[in-house]
């Protein structure tokens, strides 16, 4: 083996390192967010997912079966919320909604957006509309006296 071939060789170990250190790390972040926000309301957990970083196909090494490819390290790929149900837990506020399953509530901001969220810890704004902390406002249906539902 060439000093280039061996030079070549440790730096590329090296750089797979430095993506495999890099990436836990942004791991670590994840998992921190996680614990930091564990009582925050409606909060969702994150995942970090990872994904290989392919090398080049080497062929014609004398020890090689066929070509292979090396990994050349690792990155995250995506931090993928998990929408598992959390525990449903009661208030004293009247307002506050909980959101069992699959779902989301829908909310109006101060632009017209429609916003989704999960957090259900809702009070009145000094206009008397039930909004979320951030002030959006709780989209949903109009009924009339008899509680039917009006299009």
């Amino acid at each position: 083996m060439s000093s280039e071939e061996n030079t070549m060789g440790i730096l590329s170990s090296m750089y797979v390192a430095n993506s495999g250190l890099s990436a836990m790390g942004t791991d670590m972040s994840v998992i921190g967010n996680n614990i930091s926000n564990m009582n925050t309301v409606g909060f969702k957990q994150g995942r970090a997912v990872f994904a290989n970083i392919y090398g080049q196909t080497l062929a014609g090494k004398s020890n090689a079966v066929g070509p292979s490819q090396p990994g050349s390290g690792v990155y995250v790929e995506s931090i993928e919320p998990l929408f598992t149900q959390g525990s449903i837990q009661t208030t004293s506020n009247a307002l506050d909604l909980a959101v069992q399953g699959n779902g989301f509530l829908s909310f109006r901001n101060t632009t017209g957006a429609v916003l989704y969220g999960r957090n259900g810890a809702l009070s009145l704004d000094k206009e008397g509309k039930i909004v979320d902390q951030g002030g959006h406002i709780l989209q949903g249906y109009s009924a009339d006296a008899s509680g039917k539902i009006l299009s």
